[in-house]
C-alpha cells in the first residue's frame, strides 16, 4: 500500500511539473510567435523598399534605352546608302558618312535638272560607263537600253553640297586639287581661282606627297581628286601620309583608299565644269562670300584626246552596223 501511495504522489509531481513547464513555455511559444510577426513585419517594407527600387532602376533604364533608339533614328544608321555603297572587296572603305552630314537646303537641288546653262541632264553629269562596280551600284538609277549606266541625280547633288562643306572647314591652302585629266585641267584652275585652294594642273609628280627632298613637294590636309583611275599615284601618296581624300567616281570606280566620293561623269568637259562650279559655288556660300564666276569659265577648252577621237570612231562604227547600214 505504501508503495502505491508513493508511486501516486511520484505521479502527480511528475504532472505538476509538466503543467509548470507548459506553462513556462507558452509564453515562450508566444513571445517566439510575436518575434516572427515582427520580423515579418520588418522584413515587408524591406520587400515593399525592393520592389519600389526595382521599378525605380526600371524607370531609370527605360528612357536610356528610348533614348538610344531615337539616336539611331536621328544619325540615319539604318540606311540603304550608308550600308551598300561600301564593298569588302575593294579593301579600304570611305569613311566619311554622307548621311551623317547636315547640309543647306538638302531637299532642293543646286541646279534645275535640264537648265538651258546649269542643268544636271543637259550636261550628263548624270550618264555613265558601260561597266559598272559593285562599289557604285548604290549610285545608278537605272541602266539604259544602250547598256550606258545612269546615275540619280538627287545622291550626285547631296554629295556636292556635303564635298562643299567637308572643303570649306580646311583652310584653302591645306587643300589640294588634282587631274590628270585633259577635261579637268582647266575647271580645277578655275577652282583653285575661286575658292583659294592649290591646283596641280600639270602632271602628278611621284614623290609629290611623300618625298620632301622634291621641287614639287606638298603637305595638304585634303585632297580633291578628278578622276580616280587617272590619279592613282596621288591617290596611293595621300593613303601613305593619311591625307583624306575626295573623289569624283564614274561608275567603273573602286572605293579602294577613298574617303568621300562624289558620283558624277568625271569624263566630259561640260559634267566636269559643273562639277566644281557648284562646289565652288556652295563654299563661297557657306563662307558667306560673293561668287561671280560663270559656267563658261570653267569649261576647258583642250582639244579631245586621241585616244577619246578613235573610240567615239569605234563607237560610230558600231552603231552604224548594228543599224544595217554599209561602212564608209
Amino acid at each position: 500500500m505504501v508503495e502505491l501511495e508513493n508511486e501516486e504522489l511520484e505521479v502527480e509531481e511528475l504532472t505538476e511539473k509538466t503543467e509548470e513547464q507548459k506553462d513556462e513555455a507558452a509564453p515562450e511559444a508566444e513571445f517566439n510567435a510575436e518575434s516572427v510577426e515582427e520580423q515579418k513585419e520588418e522584413k515587408a517594407p524591406e520587400a515593399e523598399f525592393n520592389a519600389e527600387s526595382v521599378e525605380e532602376q526600371k524607370e531609370e533604364e527605360a528612357p536610356e534605352v528610348k533614348s538610344v533608339e531615337e539616336s539611331k533614328e536621328d544619325s540615319g544608321e539604318v540606311k540603304e546608302e550608308t550600308e551598300s555603297p561600301e564593298s569588302e572587296k575593294s579593301g579600304k572603305k570611305p569613311v566619311i558618312d554622307a548621311d551623317l552630314i547636315s547640309v543647306i537646303d538638302s531637299d532642293s537641288l543646286l541646279v534645275a535638272l535640264d537648265d538651258d546653262k546649269h542643268g544636271y541632264l543637259t550636261h550628263g553629269v548624270h550618264i555613265g560607263l558601260k561597266y559598272r562596280t559593285s562599289d557604285m551600284r548604290p549610285f545608278i538609277y537605272k541602266i539604259r537600253p544602250d547598256k550606258l549606266c545612269v546615275f540619280e541625280v538627287s545622291k550626285i547633288d547631296r554629295r556636292i553640297k556635303v564635298a562643299a562643306k567637308l572643303i570649306s572647314r580646311f583652310n584653302p591652302k591645306d587643300v589640294l586639287v588634282v587631274s590628270n585629266r585633259g577635261y579637268g585641267t582647266y575647271p580645277i584652275k578655275k577652282f583653285a581661282e575661286s575658292t583659294g585652294c592649290v591646283a596641280i594642273t600639270k602632271r602628278f609628280v611621284s614623290g609629290t606627297l611623300t618625298n620632301p627632298n622634291i621641287e614639287t613637294y606638298a603637305e595638304p590636309k585634303l585632297l580633291l581628286i578628278t578622276d580616280p583611275s587617272a590619279d592613282l599615284q596621288a591617290i596611293k601618296e595621300a593613303a601613305e601620309t593619311g591625307i583624306p581624300t575626295i573623289a569624283i567616281c564614274d561608275t567603273n570606280t573602286r572605293f579602294k583608299n577613298l574617303d568621300f566620293v562624289i558620283p558624277g561623269n568625271n569624263k566630259g568637259k561640260n559634267s566636269l565644269a559643273l562639277i566644281y562650279l557648284l562646289i565652288a559655288r556652295e563654299i563661297a556660300r557657306i563662307k558667306g562670300k560673293e561668287f561671280t564666276a560663270t559656267f563658261e569659265g570653267f569649261v576647258s577648252h583642250a582639244e579631245p584626246q586621241p585616244y577619246l577621237l578613235k573610240m567615239q570612231e569605234l563607237q560610230r562604227r558600231s552603231a552604224m552596223r548594228r543599224r544595217g547600214k554599209p561602212r564608209r
